[in-house]
C-alpha cells in the first residue's frame, strides 16, 4: 500500500480475508456443535449451513443448503457482488453445485479513536445493506451460462430468508481498511483522508468483473444504441458544400475531432461509436473506441496508432416522469480515467517511449478537453425515451377526420381559438397563410394513396426493398420538422460503412428484414424559387398544379416550401427500430439507404416539397391580391424542438406564409406568439382545420370592399344647385354628387372613415357630408330683403360584423340625406333679423321645411371555390321618405320655394345600377377546379371556406380542401375563378331597403 495507490483493492482483500475467517468459524461451528444448526440458532453456522422449514409463511419439508466460502466483489463505490457457492440442497429442491450472484448496495460508516497526537485514527466500517439485495443470477455454472429455471422462484424465496439470517447474525458488517486521516489544528475534527489516500472501488475493478446488464427497465444495450445512434447521426452529417469538413466541428464531434497545442502539434482523432458498461445506477464506465490518432507536427505526421480504447468512470443522473425516462452524465461530480482498459501495445518499429508519451497525451486530451467539449455540446444524454408520443396511438400524429367544408361552423371548435383568430394581428403583412401540420400530413396522405406513389413502396436495386405506411411530419420551432419514415414490410444488405456504395458493388449474400421500424429524423425546412431547385426534381415539380397553373405566367415566380433532405439528422429516441439480429451494423445501414437513396428518390419526384406559392416580384400582371414578396415563419406560443414537442399539444406550431402587395418591402417584425391563426376543436381527435388566409384590412377591406363601395356614397349624396337660388330663375333642382363630378370631369373624396367599434365589437364606418347654401336678395323696388338658406346632410354608416364560425357576415349600410330649407323676408329697416325686437318679429314673412329620405343596404360576402362572392339581400325595398318638419306664414307670398319632399323623390334615385362598382375587382383567369390561387399544398389545392372579420378589420377564410380527402365525402365542386374577387357585382345595390332601425 504505497503513497499515491488505490487502496479499494487491499480494502476489498481485507473484507474478504474477515468473510473467509468468519466462514470457517461457521464450518468448525457445524462439525462440533450440530445444536448451533436448529432454526432460530443460526448465528454461528449460517455462512456454511443453513436449515429452515418454513418459507414465506408456508411449511415445506426441512430445507438445507451447505456453502463454500463466500465472496465479496466491489463492482463501484455504491455496490458489490455477493458471490455464493452452494454445494448440495436438499429438501424441497434438490440440486447441486448452484452459483447464485447478488448485488448488494453497501455504505461506509465511521467512529473516531483519537490520540492527542497531531495525527489520528479512525476505525470505519464497510456495511452491506442486505434489505436492498437482489439476485442477479442463479445458474449451474460460474459464469452464469447456464441459468436455472426449475425451482428457481421457490429457490428465490429461500435465499431472501437466508440473507435475512446474516443480517441477524451482523454478518452483513466488517471492519474496513486502517487509514490515517488528518486532523485539523484549530479543533478536534477529521476533516479528511490523508492527501496521499486513493479510495475508488470502480477504479480498480477490471473489464472481466461483472457488469449490471439493466437498471428500471432500461437495458445495457439500449443505451448503447441510443449512444450508437448520436454517433452515427454525427458521422452522416454533412459539412456545407465547397466548405472544410471541420468547419461544423461541433456537430461532428463524437466522429472527428482535433486538437492544438501551443507547440503547433496537433492530434487529429477519428472514433468509432462509443460505448458504456454499467457499474450501478450511479456509476458508469464510457468507452471512447479511437479508431485512429494522427499525431502531427509542423505540418507533417510524426505518428499514428489505430484501435485504442480508454475508458473513463462517470457518475449518471436517471430521471423518471410522466414524459418518460432519461440517463445523463453527472458532469459536477466529476470524471476519472479508468486505466484497466488501456494496454501499451508497441508494435515492431515503433519508439515505445513516444508510443507511452502520446498515450499519455491522448489520454490527457480526452480527460481536460474533449468531454468537457462533449458536455458544452449537449452529448451529455447517454439515454432518452419520451412515451408521450407513443402514448397519443403509437405514432406521432394519430388520423383525424377532416371536414371537407371546414370546422369553422362546428359546434365543437375551441372557443379560445376563435377568439384568438377574432383578436389576431398582421402586424405590417398584407397577407398572412396558415397552415397547420395536420394538413401537410393530410395532402402527404393524399400522394401516398397513389398507385405509382414511392411514399407507398421503394426499392433500390436488388439490396433494399420495402413498403411503407404512409409518412407523418411533426413541425419544429426554427424552421424544422420530425418526418418519421414507417417501413412495414422491408429487407435490405447489409453495409460495410456510413457510405452508399454503387449497386454493382453491394454483396446481395446477406439480407436482414427491418419489418415494423419506424425512423424519426430531423429536417431543415426551407423556402427557395423554382429555378433553385435541385436539377433532378425541376421536371417533377413542373408537373404539380401550382407550376401547371402560373408557371408559365409573365412576370410570375413560383416559390416552393420544401424539406431539405440534404441536412436530416436521425432521431433515434422518436424511433422505433426492428432490425433483425439487431446490430449497430444493421441500423447503420438502414439508415444509410433511407437517408442517402429514398430521401433522394422522393425529391426526385419532387415529393420534398409541401407548399408552392405564386409571387408576381415586380408587380406587372399581377392579379388582385397576387403577393409581389413572400416568406415563411414557424409559429407557436412557445419554443418547440426535438425533447418536448410531444407536451405541445393545445397549440401545436403551424406553418406560416407572409406576403406584402405592390412594391413593399418585407416588413421585418414577426407577428406576436400569442397570436391564433387556426381555429382547433375542443376533442383534436374530432377533426381538423387545414387552415385560414388572412387578408390585412388596408388591402381587402378598405381597398377592394369600401373603395369601391365610396361611389355609393357619390351616389347617396345629395347637393343643390346654386343657381336655383336666384329669383324668377328654374325650380329648385338637387344633384348627386357623382353626376356634378361627371359633369365637371373631376372627382370627389367619398371616402369611408373608421369609427370605434360598437358595443358589440361590429366595425363601424361613415361617410358625412354637409353642404349649405345660402343667398340674399334685395332690390330697391323691393321693401323686403329676402334671405334663403338650403342645406343637404348625408350620413351612411356601413356595419361589418366580426363574429368568426357564424356564417358569411353581413354587411350594412345605413344612410340618410335630409334636406332643409328656410326663407325668410326681412323689411329693409331692420336688416338683420336678430336685431329686432319680438314685436318686429311678427312682421317677417318666414317659410321653413326639412324632408329626409332612409335608406338601407344588406349584403352578404361568401367564398365559393376561390371566389369571393358579394350578394344583395332579396329582401331590398323601395327608400323611405318623410316630410319632418314644415312652416309658413299666412302672409308669405314668395315664390322659388319647393316642397323638400318632392325634391328628395325627385333627386334621390328609386334604385341604383352599380354594375361597375366593384368591377375594379373582378378578374377573368379561371380554372375549372376554382382553386385557390395564391398557395398549393403538396401536390394538391386548397379552396376557400366560409369568411369573416376580424376585430382589426382583416379578412380571414378557412383553407379547404380542393377534391376528397382519403375516406372522406367529396365536396361539390364548382366552376370558379383564381384570386380573391367580387362575383355578381352587376347585381349589388340594384335595390335600396329599408334599415332594420327604419320607423
Amino acid at each position: 500500500m504505497c503513497v499515491g495507490e488505490n487502496l479499494a483493492p487491499f480494502a476489498a482483500y481485507y473484507l474478504n480475508a474477515q468473510l473467509a475467517a468468519l466462514y470457517e468459524n461457521s464450518e468448525r461451528c457445524v462439525a462440533e456443535h450440530p445444536d448451533a444448526q436448529s432454526e432460530g440458532n443460526h448465528r454461528f453456522s449460517a455462512l456454511a449451513k443453513f436449515v429452515t422449514g418454513d418459507v414465506a409463511g408456508q411449511s415445506y419439508s426441512v430445507f438445507t443448503a451447505i456453502f463454500d466460502k463466500p465472496e465479496v466483489k466491489f463492482i463501484c463505490n455504491h455496490n458489490a457482488i455477493l458471490k455464493l457457492k452452494i454445494r448440495s440442497i436438499r429438501g424441497p429442491l434438490e440440486l447441486d453445485d448452484v452459483f447464485v450472484n447478488i448485488l448488494v448496495p453497501f455504505l461506509s460508516q465511521t467512529s473516531e479513536l483519537l490520540t492527542p497526537a497531531h495525527f489520528g485514527h479512525m476505525v470505519q466500517f464497510d456495511i452491506l445493506n442486505l434489505d436492498y439485495a437482489a439476485i442477479l443470477s442463479i445458474s449451474a455454472q460460474e459464469d452464469g451460462s447456464e441459468p436455472i429455471v426449475v425451482g428457481r422462484t421457490l429457490l428465490e424465496r429461500y435465499l431472501v430468508k437466508y440473507l435475512k439470517v446474516l443480517q441477524e447474525a451482523k454478518l452483513d458488517t466488517f471492519f474496513a481498511l486502517p487509514q490515517t486521516y488528518l486532523k485539523a489544528e484549530s479543533d478536534d475534527h477529521v476533516e479528511s483522508r490523508s492527501p496521499h489516500a486513493i479510495f475508488d472501488h470502480a477504479l480498480a475493478s477490471h473489464s472481466s468483473q461483472i457488469r449490471m446488464s439493466s437498471f428500471g427497465g432500461v437495458t445495457v444495450e439500449k443505451i448503447n444504441e441510443h449512444i450508437f445512434s448520436a454517433w452515427l447521426a454525427c458521422s452522416m452529417s454533412k459539412a456545407p458544400e465547397g466548405s472544410d469538413r471541420f468547419a461544423d466541428w461541433e456537430a461532428r464531434c463524437l466522429v472527428e475531432y482535433r486538437f492544438w497545442d501551443s507547440s503547433s502539434e496537433c492530434l487529429h482523432f477519428e472514433f468509432e461509436a462509443p460505448y458504456v458498461e454499467i457499474l450501478c445506477p450511479e456509476e458508469m464506465v464510457i468507452i471512447f473506441h479511437i479508431k485512429k490518432v494522427q499525431v502531427l507536427k509542423d505540418g507533417g505526421s510524426e505518428a499514428e496508432y489505430t484501435n485504442w480504447k480508454i475508458g473513463f468512470l462517470v457518475y449518471t443522473m436517471w430521471t423518471t416522469d410522466e414524459s418518460g425516462i432519461k440517463v445523463e452524465i453527472d458532469f459536477s461530480r466529476g470524471y476519472h480515467h479508468h486505466p484497466s482498459l488501456l494496454a501499451v501495445h508497441v508494435e515492431e518499429g515503433q519508439d515505445a517511449t513516444l508510443y507511452i508519451e502520446h498515450q499519455q497525451r491522448v489520454v490527457d486530451i480526452l480527460d481536460g478537453h474533449y468531454i468537457e467539449i462533449l458536455q458544452r455540446f449537449g452529448f451529455g444524454t447517454l439515454y432518452s425515451h419520451d412515451t408521450r408520443w407513443e402514448r397519443s396511438g403509437g405514432g406521432p400524429e394519430p388520423e383525424v377526420p377532416e371536414y371537407p367544408a371546414g370546422i369553422w361552423g362546428n359546434a365543437e371548435v375551441d372557443d379560445a381559438s376563435k377568439e384568438g383568430i377574432q383578436r389576431a394581428g398582421l402586424g405590417a403583412f398584407d397577407q398572412v397563410t396558415a397552415i397547420s401540420q395536420e394538413s401537410i400530413n393530410s395532402y402527404l396522405a393524399t400522394l401516398y394513396e397513389k398507385a405509382s406513389s414511392i411514399f407507398k413502396t421503394w426499392a433500390y436495386g436488388n439490396s433494399f426493398n420495402a413498403t411503407f405506411k404512409r409518412p407523418q411530419l411533426r413541425i419544429l420551432s426554427d424552421k424544422r420538422a420530425i418526418l418519421w419514415i414507417h417501413i412495414k414490410e422491408g429487407s435490405f444488405v447489409t453495409l460495410d460503412g456510413s457510405e452508399l456504395p454503387p449497386l454493382d458493388e453491394i454483396s446481395e449474400t446477406c439480407k436482414r428484414t427491418a419489418n415494423g421500424s419506424r425512423l424519426a429524423f430531423e429536417i431543415k425546412i426551407r423556402m427557395v424559387s423554382h429555378h433553385q431547385l435541385e436539377p433532378d426534381s425541376v421536371e417533377a415539380v413542373q408537373k404539380q398544379p401550382a407550376f401547371a397553373e402560373h408557371g408559365g405566367k409573365l412576370d410570375c415566380e413560383v416559390k416552393h416550401i420544401t424539406l431539405d433532405f440534404d441536412c436530416s439528422q436521425y432521431v433515434h429516441k422518436y424511433s422505433t427500430i426492428n432490425v433483425e439480429g439487431g446490430t449497430t451494423q444493421g441500423l447503420q445501414s438502414l439508415l444509410v439507404y433511407i437517408s442517402k437513396a429514398y430521401f433522394e428518390a422522393l425529391r426526385k419526384e419532387g415529393l420534398h416539397v409541401i407548399a408552392s406559392i405564386p409571387t408576381w416580384p415586380t408587380g406587372r400582371n399581377a392579379p388582385p391580391h397576387a403577393m409581389t414578396t413572400v416568406d415563411f415563419r414557424i409559429h407557436c406560443d412557445r419554443e418547440v424542438n426535438r425533447d418536448n414537442w410531444a407536451s405541445v399539444t393545445t397549440y401545436p406550431p403551424v406553418l406560416l406564409i407572409l406576403g406584402v402587395l405592390g412594391s413593399k418591402d418585407m416588413p421585418s417584425e414577426d407577428l406576436s406568439p400569442s397570436t391564433t391563426f387556426i381555429p382547433r376543436l375542443r376533442d383534436p381527435r374530432l377533426g381538423f382545420s387545414h387552415g385560414t388566409v388572412a387578408v390585412a384590412k388596408q388591402a381587402f377591406m378598405e381597398r377592394a370592399v369600401l373603395g369601391p363601395l365610396a361611389r355609393v356614397n357619390a351616389l347617396t349624396t345629395l347637393i343643390p344647385e346654386k343657381s336655383a337660388l336666384l329669383p324668377g330663375s328654374r325650380p329648385l333642382k338637387l344633384k348627386t354628387w357623382f353626376a356634378i363630378a361627371r359633369e365637371d370631369d373631376q372627382s370627389f373624396p367619398t371616402t369611408w372613415c373608421c369609427q370605434p367599434p360598437d358595443e358589440y365589437g361590429f366595425l363601424k364606418y361613415l361617410w358625412s357630408h354637409r353642404a349649405e347654401l345660402t343667398y340674399r336678395y334685395e332690390t330697391s323696388c323691393n321693401r323686403y330683403i329676402r334671405d334663403q338658406r338650403i342645406v343637404c346632410h348625408t350620413e351612411n354608416w356601413l356595419t361589418v360584423p366580426t363574429a368568426v364560425g357564424q356564417g358569411p357576415p353581413l354587411i350594412q349600410i345605413d344612410g340618410k340625406m335630409e334636406l332643409s330649407m328656410c326663407s325668410t323676408e326681412t323689411p329693409k329697416e331692420y336688416e338683420t333679423p336678430d336685431e329686432v325686437s319680438e314685436d318686429v318679429k311678427a312682421l317677417l314673412l318666414t317659410r321653413s321645411a326639412r324632408a329626409s329620405v332612409r335608406w338601407g343596404l344588406t349584403f352578404t360576402i361568401d367564398a365559393e371555390g376561390s371566389i369571393i362572392k358579394v350578394k344583395a339581400c332579396e329582401t331590398a325595398t323601395n327608400p323611405k321618405y318623410a316630410l319632418e318638419e314644415s312652416a309658413r306664414d299666412a302672409a308669405y307670398s314668395g315664390d322659388n320655394v319647393e316642397d323638400p319632399e318632392y325634391l328628395l323623390r325627385g333627386a334621390f334615385p328609386a334604385s341604383i345600377d352599380i354594375t361597375d362598382v366593384l368591377s375594379g375587382v373582378d378578374q377573368t383567369n379561371m380554372t375549372a377546379e376554382g382553386a385557390w390561387a395564391f398557395l398549393y399544398p403538396s401536390g394538391g389545392a386548397y379552396r376557400l371556406g366560409t369568411p369573416a372579420f376580424n376585430a382589426n378589420g382583416d379578412l380571414v377564410l378557412e383553407l379547404c380542401r380542393m377534391g376528397s380527402p382519403p375516406n372522406a365525402t367529396k365536396p361539390s365542386g364548382s366552376s370558379a375563378r383564381n384570386g380573391l374577387k367580387f362575383a355578381g357585382a352587376s347585381a349589388l345595390l340594384s335595390k335600396m331597403k329599408a334599415p332594420h332601425s327604419a320607423a
